[in-house]
């Protein structure tokens, strides 16, 4: 379709290269006449736009070149670069469907190719971003043909290939600093940012993160340190410039902001130029959304001030500038507290001495001993932060801490509890869910399996306490599943006899309440304990309970349609069972199949009961949250056992089940 499409407009686009072209292949090529023939009318380039927009994207930067060559024979190679170099110019947005010509005609030595790359630069310099912005996948692929080792390997071996590839960096090096240079001016905030509509700030966002992705385009082809560098003396000259003026912080914040969009390219044993802009930080106006961009680079380089060597001892003026944004406005509580949990996480062993210090921050902010302007999930990330230095202690101090942190979150939980049932249905559930979620993130994060398990014991009544109260609430029920999710997952098998207790909250509230969060928090249980032999008995009998409530609400192949949730849920449950306690999912489906004799149970439509036995058609099935294909043994109910009335689906639908003798 494609081809017959280009073929019956193939006479109008020559026609249009024509025009394009007409007086330009006749004049002297200077990067002024270049740009003063460009269109800078929006309509203009709309037009121009909606007119290629008639072709298949997927296939329009082949189609182009070759229609072009296809117009103009290659024996007429000047000519041939001025038709490309005019279609490039008047269609900036599709420059980068042409780079491999470029490429190739700058290393030729073409100068029309060159003049291409100077004019594109002279569009990104266009004070209209919509304009400007058209040639960002220009340098979007150029970066991936220097960058990505497919785009050279036709040149032979290893040596071959970095020989290639430096000759093509260091004739783009100067275009890509130029470049950088262009693009940094648009991430700067407008003098009166605050009176732009929502929908104007949004899109001015936006366009800030396009920019960054230009500016890592850049840094894949000129390095992280030499960008660094390049940003880092825009960022003096605007400094020096606009010093320390509450008024003029915008210039210093976008230079910075492009500082942070280049972060993960910044080796961490950069030396000489990190240190200079941390030591700059206090030194900065106090205004909000520099703030908030000081906190992100702080979070963006926390491996940078763990590895380098004079990044610990930046340590204190880091802290302290967190500890500033936390106090003082909304818009960078949300920055300082992931930028807690970025340098906890990566100086969690150094850290794991300063234990007091991170409780007294904990404190301050999270159970608002201070004045800490975060939401909810920016508390969560100081939880998250302190509970991976808690993980860094030995057993013992592990253990205190632990229940420090704990009993942070107990107090408060435990006075809302105490309001009892009728208060707690006339209230939000997020005055539960705030504390719950909390509990959630220090089961995960503190990887001490048998402190989490005596936390957890000691901690059930409050649990229990809130599954009585507020099973008939999802939200809150959800939220709790997934802290005994946590606590399984860490604890594993020194729960003790906590296991037990979760187990019978289980089946009791799932069958009263039917919340979905039940079946999930059973698969993981079964997933930790299917094994253990101590707590056969138990899971036996939850499965029996859980599948036999199913079996009653799924009765047709019409519930599993209507009703999906349960389903997945029921499938990923009893994948589970199959591979990790066969024997006692045999046992269950036994009972399951006299019990349902006479009910009409039959999903599938097919006669699915044949006596005692049970015939499930599930080849090819991907089950459970890893998808995984069901194996061999897992074909049917996963266990063919002799006598035990279970066949599997080798066994058709017309033909009758062998009925067991027990």
């Amino acid at each position: 379709m494609l081809e017959s499409k280009m073929a019956s407009q193939q006479r109008d686009v020559k026609h249009m290269l024509h025009i394009l072209n007409g007086k330009e292949c006749e004049q002297k090529h200077d990067d002024s006449q270049v740009f003063d023939k460009l269109p800078t009318s929006k309509i203009q380039i709309t037009a121009y736009v909606e007119y290629f927009g008639q072709f298949t994207s997927e296939q329009f930067p082949e189609d182009i070149v070759e229609l072009i060559r296809s117009c103009y024979p290659s024996k007429e190679q000047r000519f041939f670069d001025d038709v490309l170099a005019t279609f490039v110019l008047h269609y900036p947005e599709h420059g980068h469907v042409v780079v491999l010509p470029i490429i190739s005609g700058i290393i030729d030595g073409s100068s029309e190719a060159m003049m291409i790359v100077n004019a594109l630069l002279e569009v990104v310099s266009h004070p209209e971003y919509d304009i400007a912005s058209l040639t960002f996948n220009f340098w979007h692929s150029l970066q991936v043909i220097f960058t990505k080792r497919n785009s050279n390997i036709s040149f032979g071996d290893e040596a071959s290939i970095e020989a290639e590839r430096n000759q093509r960096l260091q004739v783009f090096r100067q275009s890509y600093e130029s470049l950088v240079s262009l693009v940094s001016f648009r991430v700067q905030y407008p003098q009166a940012y605050q009176d732009l509509s929502y929908e104007d700030l949004k899109e001015f966002k936006h366009s800030r993160y396009v920019v960054a992705d230009v500016l890592t385009d850049a840094a894949s082809v000129l390095g992280g340190d030499a960008m660094l560098q390049i940003l880092y003396v825009k960022l003096l000259e605007v400094v020096s410039c606009c010093g320390n003026e509450q008024s003029e912080w915008h210039p210093t914040e976008a230079a910075l902001f492009c500082i942070r969009a280049i972060s993960s390219y910044v080796s961490v044993v950069e030396i000489n130029v990190m240190p200079q802009v941390i030591d700059l930080f206090p030194k900065l106006p106090h205004q909000p959304q520099l703030l908030q961009t000081v906190c992100l680079i702080i979070g963006a380089f926390s491996k940078w001030l763990d590895v380098a060597p004079s990044g610990f001892s930046k340590l204190p003026l880091v802290i302290d500038i967190l500890m500033s944004g936390m106090r003082t406005f909304d818009d960078s509580a949300a920055a300082v507290a992931l930028a807690f949990r970025h340098i906890c996480d990566d100086f969690r062993k150094k850290l794991s001495t300063y234990c007091k210090d991170l409780f007294h921050i904990y404190y301050t902010t999270v159970n608002g001993e201070g004045s800490f302007k975060g939401s909810v999930d920016d508390s969560l990330h100081l939880v998250e932060a302190l509970s991976m230095v808690v993980t860094e202690l030995p057993p013992e101090p592990a253990k205190a801490a632990l229940e420090e942190l704990c009993a942070s979150v107990v107090t408060p939980l435990q006075a809302v509890i105490n309001q009892g049932p009728e208060v707690l249905e006339k209230k939000h559930a997020s005055e539960l869910t705030v504390h719950i979620d909390r509990f959630a993130y220090i089961f995960r994060y503190v990887n001490h399996p048998e402190a989490v398990a005596d936390s957890v014991y000691r901690l059930w009544p409050i649990f229990k306490a809130i599954f009585d109260i507020c099973a008939w609430d999802m939200r809150t029920m959800e939220s709790l599943c997934r802290a005994c999710k946590y606590v399984v997952r860490t604890s594993g098998r020194f729960m003790g006899i906590t296991i037990e207790a979760m187990l019978e909250e289980i089946q009791g509230m799932y069958q009263q309440h039917h919340q979905l969060c039940f079946l999930y928090l059973s698969s993981e249980v079964i997933k930790i304990f299917g094994s253990d032999p101590s707590c056969a008995s138990y899971l036996k009998n939850m499965i029996e309970v859980l599948f036999k409530h199913i079996t009653s609400i799924l009765t047709s192949i019409k519930e599993f349609t209507t009703r999906p949730d349960i389903a997945d849920d029921c499938f990923l449950l009893a994948s589970r069972c199959i591979r990790y306690c066969p024997q006692l999912f045999v046992l269950s489906a036994v009972f399951l199949a006299r019990a349902l004799l006479g009910k009409g149970f039959d999903p599938w439509g097919q006669g699915s009961f044949h006596g005692w036995g049970i015939v499930m058609i599930m080849r090819d099935i991907k089950i459970g949250e890893d998808e995984g294909e069901l194996g061999k043994l897992e074909i049917g109910l996963g266990i063919s056992i002799k006598g035990r009335g279970i066949a599997n689906s080798e066994v058709t639908p017309t033909t009758p089940a062998r009925e067991s003798n027990c």
